[in-house]
C-alpha cells in the first residue's frame, strides 16, 4: 500500500531552486501524492488537472508510437516546466518555474528516482497482483 504523506514528504525535499511542486500519479492521471505548488485564482495549479493532462498527454504518445520506449518527457510552457519520469506504472511530475535551471531540475529529478524506484517498483507489483488474484 502506498503511504501518500510518506511519499508526500519525500517529494516536498525537492521544492527550492524554482521547483515549486512535485506530484506522483498514475497512469490514468490519478494524484497519488503530492508536494505541489500553489493554486491560483483562477484554478491555475491545480495539481489534479496538471495530473489529468500530463498523463492523457503521455498515453498519446505510447498509443500513436511517437516516442518508442517513452521513459521522460519535458514539457515547456511560458511559465514554467514539467519534468515528467516514468516509475514502475507511475509518472513522476516535477513542476518548475521558467528561471529554475533545468539542469539542476533534471538533477533533482534523478535523485527523487533513485530513492523511489525500489519501493514504488515493489508497491506496482503488489498491486499488478492483487488485481490478477481479484
Amino acid at each position: 500500500m502506498l503511504k501518500e504523506k510518506a511519499v508526500a514528504d519525500v517529494l516536498d525535499q525537492v521544492r527550492s531552486n524554482g521547483i515549486e511542486g512535485a506530484f506522483l500519479i498514475d497512469r490514468e492521471g490519478l494524484l497519488l501524492a503530492k508536494s505541489t505548488y500553489d493554486e491560483g485564482p483562477d484554478g491555475s495549479g491545480d495539481p489534479s488537472i496538471s495530473a489529468a493532462l500530463i498523463s492523457y498527454t503521455w498515453d498519446t504518445f505510447e498509443r500513436q508510437e511517437v516516442l518508442e520506449g517513452l521513459n521522460e518527457l519535458t514539457i515547456e510552457f511560458e511559465k514554467g516546466t514539467f519534468v515528467v519520469k516514468r516509475i514502475a506504472n507511475m509518472l513522476l511530475v516535477l513542476k518548475a518555474s521558467a528561471e529554475a535551471p533545468l539542469g539542476a531540475v533534471h538533477q533533482k529529478k534523478k535523485a527523487l528516482v533513485d530513492y523511489l524506484r525500489t519501493p514504488l517498483s515493489v508497491v506496482s507489483n503488489l498491486q499488478i497482483q492483487s488485481d490478477i488474484a481479484g
